[in-house]
């Protein structure tokens, strides 16, 4: 859903909260990095937390006006397949090239920065689509959402260019997604 599907839903947009306590981010590090890679951004670095989503941490970063999304995964995190932040990346340029999704934007494999691998995507608004559904969403945009995710697993695109054992890992991902958004869909259009 785009930014404009917030004004109808507002309560189901993710909004960033202050940074939990053992999950701050070590600023002496990220700030140069992040202004060598974005020199024309002046203005003071802001960093909140996105506090839903699962596994990997995400955080809201603001340089001057310009607001993007930092991924990374847990602290103290040793399965490495589990948070491939360089999968996630890769998949995300695949797919912003197909689809309106945050388009990445710096990719850090150097772990002196933050400890471990991470990367930085612009920040879209829009609706998170989760357990309880707004009820005044339409059971027409489930189902093209439905079908857009069963579109994606089966991207032969997509495989090829995640690695291994993560190619079947995302594509079990989505499936599962499908899944649970076809359960949402039932729900919604059940009668009461």
């Amino acid at each position: 859903m785009s930014a404009e599907a917030t004004k109808h839903f507002p309560a189901f947009e993710d909004s960033s909260k202050p940074v939990r306590e053992g999950e701050e981010l070590d600023l002496a590090h990220l700030e140069p990095y992040l202004r060598s890679h974005f020199p024309d951004l002046g203005g003071t670095l802001a960093i909140k937390q996105f506090p839903s989503g699962h596994s990997n941490l995400t955080y809201s970063i603001s340089l001057n006006e310009k607001e993007m999304v930092l991924r990374r995964p847990p602290f103290g995190s040793k399965v490495k397949s589990a948070h491939d932040m360089g999968r996630e990346y890769h998949v995300l340029e695949k797919l912003h090239a197909a689809y309106p999704t945050p388009q990445p934007l710096l990719y850090c494999t150097d772990e002196s920065v933050l400890g471990a691998p991470f990367y930085v995507m612009e920040r879209v608004r829009g609706v998170i689509l989760r357990r309880n559904l707004p009820t005044s969403l339409s059971v027409a945009r489930l189902r093209r959402a439905v079908t857009e995710l069963a579109r994606l697993e089966a991207m032969g695109e997509l495989r090829e260019g995640a690695n291994g054992e993560g190619a079947k890992s995302l594509v079990m991902r989505l499936g599962r997604a499908v899944d649970e958004l076809e359960i949402l869909l039932r729900e919604v259009q059940a009668p009461a």
